[in-house]
């Protein structure tokens, strides 16, 4: 029996393992591969043995235990220069209280990681199919309250992104500019359970492309001239737990938008200049006023990336296209920004001339013009005159007014009933219209009855 237990032996058995064996000395020295571990990494025996694996696998954890002698038992690790995921057990061996060798035992599970991974994207998309094809009866969450209107288009895309909320896949949001593209983002994060975690926004267009990637990444001291002593975290990391907010995602370019694509898929980066992998658990919530299928038939645009951010898309109607929140964004505005608690009020001429503007710069601009018109009005009374040049000719436009001699009464009565239209065409329920108008069930079918709106 003695006999049996001889190095061949020893060999004999290790080489009909169906798990990879690999034994370093001291010095981190290959002095044995079994049979497993060249067919799981695709690796000749002559290639690695006597070969230091300091400079084969530099971030190996085999290297940590044979420094302080700990022991990792099934942990999940990535073998960075193969893309292999495997489940490894490492323990030191001693001599006279020194480590003498470090053997480390692993599975391939790469497979079984990509299809755990794809089973959960799928399964979370299929919730997601699931709930968007339910009705919704639960009011929004509080992080919106600054979303303002009740057009019908508006409010169904924040009960989309509520909706997503309740997700962890990653969201990207069109509109124009100044539509709330990053208010809406900010609110999906709040509402999500990543709330208690960082929302870290970067705007891509506002960074040069040469300065982009080390803000995403960060950089190590010395990583390039003017490089800050110490380096610097990147917004990747200073989100983790939480979420990244990459706001106008078409300008960023092509270079930056593949590291992008692998921190995506790997959850992982290394620094500019570094050397050293960090993991990371991010929420990517992105946002654009770019045409992204333009741009990926130009060839500035991954389509492989767009697939990634692209998993919910919401879409925030511009303001021209909801004209009819105009008035309710007015009241909104003249609370939240009236000095001294004044009441001011529009006249009649002024708010014709806010709604026959186009609005290109949409909610934003719209805030700017309340702003500036508190600021020119002297009394409580705001009049065209208060509000900037550029609406002054709007109240004469037949654009959005069929006739010169129109009335403010029978402008709003025309975008009430456009609004009442709107919100039973989309529901084709009266509960759920009445909902969505906010108002009471009997003044719902008093207004029916004034439109001559039925619905079966």
């Amino acid at each position: 029996m003695q006999n049996f237990l001889t190095k061949e032996y020893f060999n004999k058995i290790l080489n009909n393992m169906a798990d990879g064996v690999v034994i370093v000395d001291k010095e981190s020295k290959i002095i044995f591969i079994n049979k497993a571990y060249s067919e799981i990494l695709g690796v000749e025996k002559s290639k690695v043995l006597n070969k230091k694996l300091t400079n084969i696998e530099p971030n190996a954890k085999m290297l940590d235990v044979l420094k302080d002698g700990g022991v990792v038992k099934d942990r999940v690790t990535r073998i960075q220069t193969l893309g292999k995921e495997v489940l490894v057990n490492i323990f030191p061996l001693y001599n006279n209280k020194e480590i003498e060798y470090c053997v480390s035992v692993f599975r391939d599970i790469t497979k079984l990681v990509e299809l755990t991974n794809e089973l959960e994207r799928v399964s979370s998309l299929n919730e997601y199919l699931k709930s968007q094809l339910e009705p919704s009866s639960k009011k929004l969450p509080s992080s919106f309250e600054d979303l303002i209107g009740n057009n019908p288009e508006f409010l169904k895309v924040l009960r989309q992104a509520s909706k997503a909320a309740e997700t962890d896949m990653p969201v990207n949001i069109r509109g124009e500019s100044g539509t709330g593209k990053g208010i809406l983002a900010k609110a999906i994060h709040l509402a999500s359970n990543r709330s208690n975690h960082p929302f870290i926004p970067i705007n891509c267009a506002a960074i040069p492309t040469n300065l982009l990637e080390s803000e995403l990444l960060g950089y190590e001291e010395g990583a390039f001239s003017g490089a800050k002593t110490g380096g610097k975290k990147g917004k990747l990391e200073l989100a983790n737990k939480g979420s990244i907010f990459l706001d106008e995602i078409g300008d960023m370019d092509l270079t930056t938008q593949a590291k992008l694509l692998k921190v995506i898929e790997e959850q992982e980066f290394i620094p500019v200049g570094g050397t050293k992998v960090k993991r990371i658990d991010i929420r990517i919530l992105s946002a654009t006023n770019s045409n992204l299928e333009e741009l990926i038939r130009e060839g500035k645009f991954r389509e492989d990336l767009y697939f990634r951010l692209n998993v919910i898309p919401l879409h925030i109607p511009s303001l021209k296209e909801r004209k009819s929140d105009i008035l309710v964004l007015l009241k909104h505005f003249l609370d939240k920004f009236a000095p001294d608690g004044k009441n001011y009020e529009f006249s009649t001429k002024a708010q014709e001339a806010l709604l026959n503007y186009s609005w290109p710069g949409n909610v934003r601009e719209l805030e700017n013009v309340i702003k500036y018109a508190l600021t020119m009005c002297e009394s409580k009374t705001i009049k065209p005159s208060h509000l900037p040049q550029k609406l002054h000719h709007s109240s004469s436009s037949k654009t959005f007014l069929p006739n010169q001699h129109i009335n403010l009464k029978d402008m709003l009565e025309k975008y009430e009933k456009e609004l009442i239209t709107k919100a039973l065409e989309e529901t084709d329920n009266k509960s759920q219209a009445i909902k969505i108008l906010g108002i009471s069930r009997r003044a719902f079918y008093q207004k029916l009855k004034k439109y001559d709106l039925y619905i079966k």
